[in-house]
């Protein structure tokens, strides 16, 4: 697949956001699928304060409210929150400033764009949300297809200032998507919603979906609390997942009712795990299972993996109602170690 001067734009950017799932992927295929939404997500921003010129700053609404019901993975993080911990602010941050320092240095477009939008996405970029749809099967090499949307302080002048920097762009790419001028780039998408937020990816129907903000996922997303970082997963997707062959879990299939949900509190380094089940014994039952088998993580070791193990082995597991609930925490020190590579593979990515 040809790659545009957007594509190239939206690497550095596609970082950012890569952070906050798991770090920044050296997988070439994959950045250039995901570069799109993430990507003009990082060049985010609004005019600056007191210029006439440009449109004036507006804060977009809660990225939760472009997940529609196909979505077989959602998930919201709190840009805000995840760059001010004072780990990821000391590890990672530095890192990416010298990501995006690069990119505008390589690159003029990139450059005259963030010049002209005034875009920093370490400030106006406020939270978002992403839509997985079907996820490949088998084993196969194919991405998992979906979109982002991010929320912040946007001028809705964005979309046009990347178009005008993209001199590679070709104007029959620009299509209109249910009324609003979208990027349609050999299947990656990318437009901006009337609030100021932008979305892109590689899944244009699910994209379409979303315009219409079906915030499908409220009642699951509110459930969790305001963590750094919420993933909620529909009960379809999760039967799918544990009747597949080899899953010690295939038994509890008919016992799932309910989302599974994932929770990340970055100050308190603890993940929460909840799935929903069609009963008390069920829910506890699970919880029995999930504790024999934590039982049987390998204990001891140096390094990131042998810390991670430890605090695998020591996740608490309970039914709480018809709710499984795990919760486990990374001792402190692993954090930062985890935040430390992340940092190192964003660097490895930058010009010698």
């Amino acid at each position: 697949m040809p790659t545009s001067s957007l594509l190239k734009k939206s690497l550095l950017a596609a970082c950012l956001f890569s952070v906050a799932l798991a770090g920044c992927s050296k997988d070439k295929k994959k950045d250039s699928a995901d570069k799109q939404s993430p990507a003009e997500a990082s060049r985010t921003k609004d005019a600056p304060k007191g210029d006439k010129g440009n449109t004036p700053k507006a804060a977009a609404g809660s990225a939760l409210a472009y997940l529609p019901a196909d979505c077989t993975i959602a998930i919201h993080a709190n840009l805000t929150s995840i760059l001010a911990n004072p780990v990821v602010k000391a590890a990672i941050v530095p890192a990416l400033r010298e990501a995006l320092e690069s990119g505008a240095k390589a690159d003029d477009g990139f450059n005259g764009f963030l010049a002209a939008s005034k875009v920093d996405p370490f400030t106006d970029l406020h939270e978002f949300s992403a839509c997985v749809g079907e996820l490949p099967m088998g084993g196969g090499s194919s991405d998992p297809k979906g979109f982002i949307t991010v929320t912040g302080n946007i001028g809705n002048h964005v979309f046009a200032e990347l178009v005008k920097s993209d001199d590679e762009l070709d104007a029959s790419k620009i299509v209109d998507m249910k009324g609003q001028k979208t990027i349609d780039d050999d299947g990656a998408v990318f437009t901006q919603m009337a609030d100021g937020s932008l979305s892109g990816g590689n899944e244009k129907a699910l994209l379409v979906a979303s315009i219409d903000k079906p915030n499908a996922f409220a009642a699951e997303f509110k459930a969790l609390g305001n963590a750094d970082m919420r993933i909620v997963v529909p009960a379809k997707t999760v039967k799918t997942a544990l009747g597949m062959p080899g899953s010690p879990f295939s038994q509890f299939v008919e016992k799932i009712d309910g989302a599974t949900s994932v929770s990340v509190d970055l100050a308190k380094t603890t993940l929460t795990v909840k799935i929903g089940t069609t009963d008390e014994d069920s829910a506890k039952e699970i919880a029995g299972m999930a504790k024999l088998m934590l039982g049987q993580v390998p204990k001891g070791g140096n390094g990131p993996e042998a810390g991670m193990m430890a605090a695998l082995a020591a996740a608490k597991t309970s039914g709480e109602g018809k709710n499984f609930v795990m919760t486990m925490q990374l001792p402190a020190e692993q954090f930062e170690m985890a935040s430390q590579m992340i940092a190192a593979a964003i660097r490895s990515e930058l010009p010698k």
